[in-house]
């Protein structure tokens, strides 16, 4: 929204916006990248100008009035009103630009969830944002007469992804919608988990192995023709274990493939000195999963979190960053209880990764929202939003981390706040690109034989040590950054590409280097086929892309004779998907720093006042101005002390959105506010 005291008028098809006071025009020009050419022009051709500017985006402070919000109990969002206020993933400015849509699919893969609390809508299956999923522990459908959720779990995991926002009851969900008729982003039931016979959680019994899989497949597709699957956009697993190699690894492959985004809870097995205990589906390769870990209350990884092994982010993980709803009726609690087959009541702390994973797993579904359903130029792919997410990170350098990605912390805590406003169009743009090369350039490279593992039969090989040759196609495409934006840095897309990566060791057939799992314990991941598409890049640059692309011929180790090739031959076709970040010419250093937002306003919405607070002690006064959403001044004050009495008298005004500028030293912020008597 832009603010100012501006008339507009239309000359050549172009909006211009008049300042009478400065004799300055500003050019409005939606959806385009040439400002300066135009701007230039005028600028020279009419000598009463005294300049000429663009027209800057001002933007909002969203809050929520959820009662769990406002005194304290949501460490983990905001600062806002915070008993921990270093601890948390910065969500408000973020929910300036989109607060969830229902057109994004969230899967939570857990211990079903209590659909009839009231923060999750009315009461009744049909009448809730959980809209759709099944019960593949029982391998039946979800009950519609009470809460599907048997320990608590999922219903934790799924109100931090999407409970319903500002609608005054309970929590604030990530992407939990607006309030006035938006419910945010859709969710969907998956429950791969069952109550185990005590009261140890970690005895909750997996739905098994053949089910998982069959979960994890109808969620990630659709079939508009059958209607099968759900087409989830992103999928919260917040469980784990050992190596999960075969059917789990091959589900995670083909939900990748689809487009999904899976957050993975990284594990609670850590400890404070190193990073040696990794778990399963979290330490899969880095592009097939989102790796979370957990902070504590001072924003440091929580002792318990498993680290290293492709960890992305860290959020928060203690249960005193958040409140959490109920399993069944509807309350609000930060433990769980439930009832042991053995009758015996059970509880235990909402602590752990995984609460964290669905903090980014609701971040990413404001981040989709956001894209595909505005006037953004594309959409996001997964391994946009998780680079997005990388470089906006809040880099934690307590000991013994370090500057830039360490093992303990990965790329930092999540800001989605300061991710999305790195992301606003047209301030900045994802690019997408795509080309293809004949596989007929492919040459071999290598031993003349490698060695690599099967996960399963293929061309009568069976499952375990097999021997290929390897392929190697480099593919470079020259791309053109559009006029009016930089280029700030580029990245791989896997999951739009067709060839492999290294999925082979150098060692002869007889060598020691490598190891099929045939126990489940002994494994090399790399080493295994198939796997997911996978592109490595040379250089990415502001004028070309180059990658390298893998393909194999799989031979019969007892005859040496070629079966068959993975994942495609010399007569095929290996396409390379990237994408670009790109920065607005126009974005200052200001406009990226605005994330950290200075002041809080309460009460809002309000009936007569308002009253400010600033979060930076050297703030003693600003000027304030209250704009209509049209852009009319109603109530302006300026030298208003920052105190616990003094406040703007806004009783005058009728019911509705008003938006307040706060003007300090050379510095502008705009909040929102609601007036509602």
């Amino acid at each position: 929204m832009v603010m100012d005291d501006s008339m507009s008028v239309t000359r050549s098809g172009r909006l211009i916006k008049i300042f009478p006071h400065y004799t300055t025009f500003g050019l409005v020009l939606p959806g385009t990248t040439h400002d300066s050419i135009p701007l230039q022009k005028l600028f020279s051709a009419i000598n009463v100008i005294r300049g000429a500017e663009y027209n800057r985006f001002l933007f909002l402070n969203a809050t929520a009035n959820d009662p769990h919000y406002t005194n304290g109990n949501s460490s983990a969002l905001t600062s806002s009103n915070s008993l921990f206020p270093d601890a948390n993933i910065n969500v408000e400015p973020a929910w300036d630009l989109s607060t969830g849509d229902a057109g994004i699919n969230v899967g939570v893969f857990d211990t079903g969830i209590n659909f009839g609390h009231p923060d999750f809508g009315n009461g009744t299956f049909v009448g809730s944002k959980i809209v759709n999923g099944y019960n593949y522990h029982g391998n039946i459908p979800l009950s519609t007469a009470a809460s599907n959720d048997v320990m608590g779990h999922g219903t934790a995991v799924a109100d931090k992804i999407g409970a319903l926002r500002n609608n005054g009851i309970a929590v604030a969900g990530i992407a939990g919608g607006d309030g006035q008729g938006n419910r945010g982003a859709t969710l969907y039931d998956m429950k791969i988990f069952g109550q185990g016979a005590d009261c140890n959680i970690f005895t909750a019994i997996f739905a098994g192995t053949d089910n998982v899989y069959n979960a994890i497949i109808q969620g990630a597709t659709n079939n508009p023709v059958t209607g099968s699957g759900f087409g989830q956009h992103i999928q919260n697993h917040s469980w784990s274990g050992g190596p999960m190699y075969g059917k789990i690894q091959l589900a995670f492959i083909t939900a990748f493939e689809n487009e999904v985004m899976m957050v993975v809870a990284a594990g609670n097995g850590g400890n404070i000195s190193d990073c040696m205990t990794y778990s399963y589906p979290s330490s899969y390769k880095d592009y097939i999963v989102t790796k979370v870990g957990a902070n504590y209350e001072s924003g440091e990884k929580v002792f318990f979190s498993e680290c290293g092994h492709r960890l992305d982010l860290i959020a928060p993980g203690v249960r005193r960053l958040y409140a959490s709803l109920t399993r069944t009726g509807s309350a609000v609690t930060d433990t769980m209880i439930w009832q042991a087959n053995n009758n015996v009541v059970c509880s235990a702390e909402i602590n752990g990764t995984s609460f964290a994973a669905p903090h980014v797993a609701g971040a990413a579904a404001l981040m989709l929202s956001y894209a595909n359903n505005t006037f953004m130029p594309n959409s996001l792919y997964p391994e946009d939003v998780e680079q997005l997410m990388q470089l906006a990170a809040k880099d934690l350098t307590f000991s013994p981390n370090f500057p830039g990605y360490d093992s303990t912390t990965g790329y930092g805590r999540l800001d989605i706040g300061r991710a999305m406003n790195n992301y606003y169009y047209p301030g900045y743009m994802v690019q997408h690109h795509t080309f293809s090369v004949s596989a007929a350039t492919a040459y071999s490279v290598g031993n003349v034989f490698e060695n690599t593992c099967l996960w399963e039969p293929r061309f009568g090989q069976p499952f375990g040590l097999a021997k290929v040759r390897r392929y190697k196609i480099t593919g470079t495409n020259s791309h053109t950054i559009p006029t009016g934006y930089t280029f700030i840095s580029g990245w791989e897309r896997n999951a739009g590409s067709t060839t492999m990566g290294i999925l082979t060791n150098t060692a002869g057939m007889n060598g020691t280097a490598i190891q099929c799992a045939t126990t489940g314990i002994l494994f090399e991941e790399d080493r295994y086929l198939p796997d997911a598409t996978q592109i490595l890049p040379v250089s990415i640059t502001s004028t070309s892309a180059s990658f390298d692309g893998y393909i194999y011929e799989i031979y019969d180790p007892a005859t040496n004779l070629p079966v068959g090739w993975y994942p495609f031959g010399l007569n095929g076709t290996a396409t390379f998907a990237y994408s670009l970040y790109l920065k607005s010419k126009t974005v200052g250093v200001d406009e990226e720093l605005f994330t950290e937002n200075a002041f809080y306003m309460f009460p809002n919405p309000t009936m007569d006042k308002i009253y400010f607070r600033s979060r930076k002690s050297d703030i003693e006064k600003v000027n304030v101005a209250i704009y209509s959403a049209i852009g009319q001044l109603v109530c302006k004050q300026d030298n208003l002390y920052i105190s616990e009495t003094n406040s703007i008298d806004v009783s005058h005004l009728t019911n509705g959105i008003y938006f307040a500028k706060i003007t300090f030293g050379k510095k502008t912020l705009v909040n929102k506010i609601i007036v509602s008597k």
